[in-house]
């Protein structure tokens, strides 16, 4: 028996993980890949008889209003019947098309294959899953999901949508990717607008207070006056952006515990580690940003009220992206050296690993890679890293005492997929010291996405 929490609209199928499942099993239902991959458009009644199922889950574009006020969006439905005349589905969507009041329920409807307004022939498209998915969920279990909420009046756009419904009786998730796309979309566009608007004032201000002044004099006054309130404006919208980018990422974790590629007790974790690390990027850039621009503007004092300006602007930018830079460095040399333990013979690496190896360069001691394979007869690895010259690379390298890094219950891929993972980035040139370099790219390659922040 499966049992539904009606709150979340899932079906709850917790998975547990023993010492021995580290790094080696991944969640039994899905990753991020595995929610829906590509389409197959319908173009005609052929292609209805050919390509269409009984549990299909089908949509077809839709479009409000004209012109470049346009907006276009999918309308969901499943499959329950087919005949050589008629396509039976069950959805989410009003009963009457007259009714002003649009009182959305799951009913039943009938398509005639033939009618162009009815099937949307080139608009109308299937939606594939992979073959995890349709082995867990059969079509007579896609179907009994989608009788038993005939009639359901619980409709909303955001939560509980066409969309919800029909990935809710194809996977037992409901959930709806394309409302959840376009919000994390538009949250990360006014993140991203409130931190360029968190230097700007800077110079805003500056320049309106210069310009309404009479004479150097009275310029240099108001600069002195005006430094402190532009960079505090700055800082206090530095530290919103953050907020708002928080509340994105928080929001894609619990997509990740819907679709049940993290635990509960996963969840809970990495939202609280989320808003302390928001926090502190959010207090450690506007400080510095304030700072920045104070020492900025005092340098700048030498060469005039413009100078003030320019240093003020040029040392808040500098100071904010510092001071944030060096606290995540900070983090994460803490976190690797926190986590690592010591590997003295090859025996004890297994493939997938996240290791650690020394180096003799000054500026970069240490070395993280992924283990592909080991050679114990010549006690030697097969190894894929990001190189600062080469960039990823796959490289036997002889083995000497190293550092593996561990990660908790569940936080990684298993070992094929990190293999694969780290695979597919062989023969790309894009080391970048502080984004994308050996460390960063050996952490995303072994912990999964939801968690890696």
């Amino acid at each position: 028996m499966i049992r539904y929490c009606v709150s979340c609209k899932t079906e709850r199928r917790e998975f547990v993980f023993s010492e021995d499942d580290a790094g080696e099993l991944d969640p039994p239902v899905l990753d991020s890949t595995q929610i829906q991959t590509d389409r197959v458009i319908i173009k005609s009644v052929k292609d209805v008889r050919n390509n269409i199922q009984v549990g299909d889950h089908i949509a077809w574009s839709r479009s409000i209003g004209s012109g470049s006020g346009n907006l276009r969006y999918s309308h969901h439905a499943i499959v329950t019947e087919k005949t050589d005349e008629t396509l039976g589905i069950i959805h989410y969507a009003g009963e009457n098309a007259n009714d002003k009041k649009k009182k959305f329920t799951v009913h039943r409807k009938s398509l005639q294959l033939s009618s162009e307004s009815d099937m949307h022939y080139g608009l109308l498209f299937r939606i594939n899953y992979p073959k995890a998915v349709l082995d867990k969920n059969p079509p007579s279990l896609v179907l009994k999901r989608a009788v038993s909420k005939l009639m359901e009046r619980s409709y909303k756009l955001l939560w509980n949508n066409c969309e919800s419904f029909a990935t809710f009786c194809k996977r037992g998730i409901a959930r709806s990717l394309q409302v959840s796309e376009k919000i994390c979309s538009f949250l990360k566009r006014v993140g991203s607008a409130l931190v360029q608007m968190a230097k700007s004032p800077r110079v805003v201000v500056w320049v309106g207070e210069f310009i309404g002044s009479e004479g150097i004099e009275s310029a240099v006054r108001l600069g002195n006056k005006y430094v402190t309130q532009a960079n505090v404006v700055g800082g206090v919208l530095y530290f919103v952006a953050e907020g708002i980018l928080c509340c994105v990422d928080i929001y894609k974790l619990y997509g990740a515990r819907h679709d049940e590629r993290i635990t509960k007790e996963q969840f809970k974790k990495a939202v609280v580690k989320k808003v302390i690390l928001a926090a502190f990027r959010g207090v450690v850039g506007a400080g510095s940003s304030v700072v920045g621009g104070m020492v900025g503007a005092a340098a700048g004092a030498i060469a005039g009220p413009i100078g003030v300006g320019v240093g003020l602007f040029v040392g808040s930018v500098v100071g904010g992206v510092g001071g944030v830079a060096a606290f995540e460095g900070s983090r994460t040399i803490f976190w690797s050296f926190k986590n690592s333990v010591n590997v003295t013979s090859v025996t004890e690496l297994k493939t997938g690993d996240h290791i650690v190896l020394p180096t003799s360069t000054l500026l970069h001691p240490r070395c993280h890679a992924i283990v592909v394979f080991k050679d114990e007869r010549n006690n030697r690895i097969e190894i894929i890293r990001n190189d600062y010259h080469r960039g990823v690379v796959m490289e036997w390298v002889d083995f000497v005492e190293m550092k593996r890094i561990n990660y908790g219950l569940g936080e990684s891929y298993s070992a094929k997929k990190v293999i694969e993972r780290a695979s597919s980035h062989i023969g790309e040139s894009r080391y970048n010291i502080i984004t994308f370099n050996c460390k960063t790219f050996a952490t995303k390659q072994k912990m999964k996405e939801e968690l890696n922040f």
